[in-house]
């Protein structure tokens, strides 16, 4: 009896030594990095959620092990306070399950390398780019999440969790039931999951049955702040609010250019006053007058005429593209006004912009080339018509109009040579900038030059 009592003892003490060991662990550079910039561990809301963090070891779908610093489960506390109210949710319809957690908030750098290492391949579709503010990880607002049972062992999904593929998907599962790519089990399974993350607020991503939301998008990037890894000072690589990524462009490299005509600087003295001339840091012009702009919004329409007729809805490359059309058309005018304060600012958002399109341009291209649909070849008869048109042409109800009634290869073939001719306007509004800071430089070396001027009128 006594060596009975000793051996459970004993079993007692090992299965609790995981979680002693646990507390006892020093928190890391990146733990402690999310909780000043107010996350929290979920453990502090719901000590009774395993955490497993996919991303902590190599069976991803990156192969690779991406948290070296990073062992707890950090979210907003208004996520965490909803993950706890998802289990306590769990825990009345079935005891005996639980809620474990693969993947909580996640830091930018790591979503830069995520969207690296799927670059290129069939896994892009299901990882948010960081120049588009990335995804609801990187503000602790979304977790990936399964079902465990008291011994810690995840039920059958269907898939493995980090699956990349339509099996994933749920929202054809009685379709897939039915052609046995998963079993009925493994839908009740999905079903309960949904359920209880319902219940707490969460909302199931189409594409992948164990991620859930709890706001969207675009409020967490009017609301929220995007979390910044350890030793980034606070900067992100985009604005917290937009998405947009930082361009450091090398002023000192910049190629000689024609002068441009200085803005003339008059003063009238009357040794009482000084009136400056109306060039002086002269407020620029509407943006809507700059062709540039005009194409960018015609090239926005286009995208979500097309977005919204030929993507499926709840496809992540619909918000992506509408993202990316946006950042284009938006930094432009952005740029535009900035330049009254700010060149650099200016040229900045310009080259945003055009980073922007171009990875639109790509979206465009994977979706032809994806579905074996043709890209005009440059000095085809329908490329070459199409150029005509689209250099005549920068009015948007021109655009919105025509496409009513074009095929999704058309106009994607029309969209891609739209945002090659702006493309080669950015490159000329921007080279525009960089010379006008060459040859007068910043505001304040304007302001500078022109403060001098007026101190020598006084003498």
């Amino acid at each position: 009896m006594m060596k009975r009592i000793i051996t459970i003892a004993a079993l007692a003490a090992l299965l609790c030594a995981p979680a002693c060991a646990q507390k006892s662990v020093k928190k890391t550079k990146t733990e402690l990095s999310m909780e000043r910039q107010g996350m929290v561990d979920i453990h502090t809301r719901d000590k009774t959620i395993p955490v497993s963090l996919m991303y902590a070891r190599a069976d991803n779908f990156t192969g690779e092990v991406l948290y070296t610093d990073l062992t707890r489960a950090y979210l907003h506390p208004k996520a965490a306070a909803a993950l706890a109210k998802a289990q306590k949710r769990l825990k009345q319809l079935r005891p005996d399950l639980s809620l474990k957690v693969y993947d909580a908030a996640r830091p930018m750098s790591i979503q830069q390398r995520m969207w690296e290492k799927g670059r290129g391949t069939s896994k892009y579709f299901y990882v948010s780019n960081p120049a588009r503010g990335g995804g609801l990880h990187n503000y602790g607002m979304a977790v990936d999440i399964t079902l465990c049972d008291a011994r810690g062992d995840t039920l059958d999904m269907g898939t493995p969790i980090d699956y990349m593929g339509s099996a994933a998907h749920i929202d054809r599962e009685d379709a897939l039931v039915k052609s046995g790519r998963i079993s009925r089990r493994a839908q009740k399974n999905r079903q309960l999951l949904r359920q209880v993350m319902r219940y707490a607020g969460f909302r199931p991503l189409r594409t992948e049955w164990w991620h859930f939301n709890l706001i969207s998008r675009a409020t967490a990037r009017k609301y929220y702040k995007v979390y910044t890894s350890p030793g980034n000072n606070g900067r992100t690589g985009n604005s917290g609010k937009t998405g947009r990524t930082e361009n450091n462009t090398v002023l000192s490299k910049l190629p000689v250019l024609p002068a441009l005509p200085t803005l003339p600087l008059t003063l009238k003295n009357n040794n009482t006053m000084t009136t400056f001339n109306k060039d002086f840091m002269p407020q620029q012009g509407d943006y809507h007058k700059l062709l540039v702009y005009r194409k960018a919004e015609c090239i926005y329409d286009i995208t979500y005429h097309f977005a919204h007729k030929y993507l499926e809805k709840g496809d992540r490359t619909v918000d992506q593209m509408m993202q990316a059309a946006r950042s284009g058309k938006q930094n432009i005018a952005e740029g535009s006004q900035a330049a009254t304060a700010s060149r650099e600012t200016e040229i900045k958002l310009y080259n945003v912009a055009k980073a922007s399109l171009q990875e639109l341009l790509a979206d465009y291209e994977d979706y032809l080339r994806v579905r074996d649909m043709e890209l005009w070849p440059k000095d085809s008869p329908k490329a070459v018509q199409t150029r005509q048109v689209c250099r005549a042409h920068a009015d948007s109800v021109y655009y919105r109009e025509r496409v009513k009634t074009r095929s999704a290869e058309t106009t994607a073939n029309i969209a891609i040579i739209l945002i090659h001719q702006t493309d080669y306007l950015m490159a000329r509004l921007i080279e525009a900038a960089k010379q006008r800071f060459l040859t007068q430089g910043g505001i304040r070396e304007e302001m500078t030059r022109a403060r001098l001027k007026y101190r020598n009128s006084l003498k």
